[in-house]
């Protein structure tokens, strides 16, 4: 498994350092992790699925051995939504619901 950790950080051209300061490390602990002497704490979890850009209940099922590496890299990870972009988003769904409001036709009392 620390194997599949160090490739992917090498397919993502970061470093273990790096990977430490995320995980709020020092890098010999993250040694210790990597070399079987120390287990990923749950807090540590998250960040280093994210980190990793894995999806995190994915990561969890393959550090519990539940799934494969290959069922791990199929797993997409969420989509993160900026601010600015959720703000479009809502522009536009507010944006319909006028149209929709607007088309509909009115309804008539005789």
């Amino acid at each position: 498994m620390y194997d599949f950790i160090k490739e992917r950080l090498a397919q993502l051209g970061k470093t273990q350092r790096e990977l430490a300061t995320v995980l709020k490390i020092d890098p010999p602990h993250l040694s210790a992790i990597f070399s079987g002497i120390r287990q990923i704490k749950a807090k540590e979890v998250a960040p280093l699925a994210e980190f990793l850009q894995f999806d995190k209940t994915a990561f969890v099922d393959f550090l519990a051995g539940t799934i494969t590496e290959e069922e791990l890299c199929q797993a997409k990870p969420p989509t993160k939504i900026s601010p600015a972009e959720q703000e479009i988003i809502n522009m536009i769904r507010k944006a319909k619901e006028t149209s929709d409001n607007e088309a509909a036709p009115a309804s008539s009392v005789s």
